[in-house]
């Protein structure tokens, strides 16, 4: 180069490159530079796209080559140092955090800021530089015509936009502004399905109010009609300022709301009235009274234990469902149905109305066949299931249901346990209604005369031993066991008869008995229901006060012959006759041959000892016909 270069440098400053102040390029060289500048535009597409990174390393490499002769030839001693400069900044464009590393933060804050660079880098960096602006020149004219162009296409777009805007804003302003200062309700509104735009609330009220006649009420029971009539009928009818009042409220509501206003151009708007009717509860509770709602209703009924006596066995009879209900219960049912539900047909043209009766009125059964107490007994019972026994009292008999010996039994969980004193007590129960011997009774005699016994009176007839039919019925329960038969009475006297002949449930004489009657002093003997015997008698001699007892006896045995003997001393005697039943103690029937003539007022002079004395053809005829046990019975 000519001239000597100087580089300003400090002794600081060792930088492997200088700055553009540094370089001084003579009238050759900037001749060159420029002639390289004119061809720049050709060679610019090849290195416009790249990064600079490869720029630099493109400038690196070809600039040494490219540069003039005499240029190499002047600075031979900066061409080296340009060259270890070309390849530092390619390493700064290239990964900057590795130069600042080696060179210095200085260094890499310079390159990477374009303050400094290397003589071959700023040669390729303004080549590159002049070729784009030439080439933006050239492209000039032609895109400046475009850009007007289009700019003129946004500006009236934009324009038309804004006209847009405006008139949709006023527009809209006026569509709100007019409608919300409506009275009417806007388009497309509607009341239970009918279309009110444009209505006035109170021209929507009157009609609401003619139709109030039409509406019919019908009340159904399982489909069926139960009570039917008009609105009135059922006490509703419509409460016009409270009916008026709603509607308006509605109205306001609609014109008030930007959504309601604005949706009126695109959606349906439904509204309903509330509070618009008043129910005279005496006219409601009056007919629901005359349509005959309370009679002809079945009862329900809770499932319950039963016992099946041919199976002999428990089981569980299902509950039954009635339609019985709560009468203020159903009254304040229709009350609330009515006036909670009643105004979405009002505005029909043929309004009809049905209530269905709700089955939750009625009763329910409060026991189910499903109670687990239930089917705990039914389980526990069935232990003893299969058990029959049955007593015979004469023709009557008597079972031991099933369900009498479940309440026999003592369940603890789910099993049965028969108790001794449950059966004790099954006895003396049985014995209450059957025993008649020793108890108090009131006699009708056969020709229908009534009279009075007392039980230490009645020695005659059928007296269950408690105890002993106690252990049996125990044991045949326990036994399942399955049987008719005669419950264990008292019945061995002295001489080893019973106190009893023959029975018919509580009948123990069953048509076959002795009467004596002491007024009449005459005796008559009935066997089965038909008399065998009868006649006049003596009985015991009042006189000397040994009269015949009153009562009903036994009889104890008979004989024949048999000699009676009584008394002492000089009283004793000793009495053969030929056909002897003795009733009570000493006192029997016999024939008494000694004697001429019966009945009458003897007994009260000339009676016997207490006996019965009869003539001996009846006597002959009562004993032949007679059994130990059969009644006696003095009157």
């Amino acid at each position: 180069m000519a001239g000597e270069k100087k580089t300003n440098m400090t002794n600081e400053q060792h930088l492997p490159f200088t700055t553009d102040d540094d370089i001084e390029i003579a009238p050759e060289e900037e001749t060159e530079a420029a002639g390289e500048r004119k061809e720049a535009p050709t060679a610019a597409p090849e290195t416009a796209g790249g990064t600079a990174e490869e720029a630099a390393e493109e400038a690196a490499e070809e600039t040494p080559e490219e540069a003039p002769e005499e240029a190499v030839e002047e600075a031979p001693e900066e061409t080296a140092a340009n060259s270890e400069a070309a390849k530092n900044a390619a390493q700064v464009v290239k990964d900057p955090a590795s130069a600042a590393k080696e060179n210095g933060p200085d260094l890499a804050m310079a390159v990477a800021a374009g303050m400094i660079a290397p003589p071959p880098v700023k040669a390729a960096k303004k080549a590159a530089e002049a070729a784009a602006a030439a080439q933006q020149e050239a492209a000039a004219p032609a895109d400046d015509a475009a850009a007007k162009k289009k700019k003129k296409r946004l500006y009236i777009a934009g324009g038309i936009a804004l006209a847009a805007i405006v008139g949709c804003s006023i527009w809209a302003w006026n569509f709100w502004k007019t409608n919300s200062a409506k009275t009417t309700f806007l388009d497309r509104t509607y009341l239970y399905g009918e279309d009110i735009s444009g209505k006035e609330p109170a021209e929507i009220a009157a009609d609401i109010l003619k139709k109030e006649d039409q509406i019919k009420i019908t009340l159904t029971e399982e489909g069926k009609t139960s009570a039917e009539g008009s609105a009135k009928d059922f006490g509703l009818t419509l409460d016009e300022a409270a009916l008026t009042e709603s509607i308006e409220s509605a109205q306001k509501a609609q014109t008030g709301s930007v959504s309601a206003v604005f949706g009126s151009l695109y959606k349906d708007y439904l509204i309903t009235t509330q509070e618009a009717w008043k129910l005279d509860e005496t006219v409601l509770n009056e007919k629901i009274r005359t349509q005959n709602l309370e009679i002809n209703r079945e009862a329900s009924f809770d499932a319950y234990l039963d016992y099946d006596d041919e199976k002999n066995c428990a089981l569980i009879v299902p509950e039954i469902y009635g339609n019985q209900f709560n009468k203020q219960e159903f009254e304040a049912y229709m009350k609330d149905t009515l006036l909670k539900d009643f105004g979405d047909v009002v505005l029909s043209e043929d309004s009809k109305y049905t209530i269905a009766f709700p089955e939750d009125l009625y009763y329910k059964p409060a026991v189910t066949k499903d109670d687990p107490e239930l089917n705990r007994l039914c389980k526990a019972y069935n232990a003893f299931a299969g058990t029959d026994i049955t007593y015979q009292f004469g023709e009557e008999e008597k079972k031991v249901t099933f369900e009498e010996i479940c309440n026999m039994c003592e369940v603890n969980g789910t099993k049965a346990e028969l108790s001794k004193d449950a059966v004790a007590a099954y006895v003396a129960a049985l014995a209450e209604q059957y025993d008649t011997r020793g108890k108090a009774r009131t006699y009708t005699t056969h020709d229908g005369y009534k009279t009075e016994f007392s039980a230490a009176q009645v020695d005659y007839g059928y007296e269950i031993n408690q105890e002993a039919e106690t252990e049996e019925l125990y044991a045949n329960i326990l036994d399942h066991a399955e049987l008719v038969r005669n419950p264990i009475y008292y019945e061995g006297n002295k001489w080893g008869n019973p106190y009893y002949y023959s029975r018919n449930g509580v009948d123990d004489l069953n048509g076959t008995f002795i009467e004596v009657s002491l007024a009449d002093q005459h005796v008559w003997f009935y066997k089965e229901g038909k008399l065998i015997v009868d006649g006049d008698c003596v009985t015991g001699n009042l006189s000397r006060k040994m009269g015949t007892s009153r009562g009903m006896y036994p009889i104890a045995f008979k004989r024949s012959p048999a000699v009676l003997r009584g008394g002492t001393g000089k009283g004793a005697y000793a009495t053969p006759v030929t056909y002897w039943m003795p009733f009570n103690g000493g006192q029997g029937l016999h024939d008494a041959t000694w004697r001429g003539r019966f009945g009458g007022n003897i007994y009260k002079y000339s009676g016997s000892h207490g006996c019965v004395n009869l003539p001996k053809s009846v006597a002959k005829e009562i004993y032949e016909n007679c059994k130990p046990g059969m009644c006696v019975i003095v009157y």
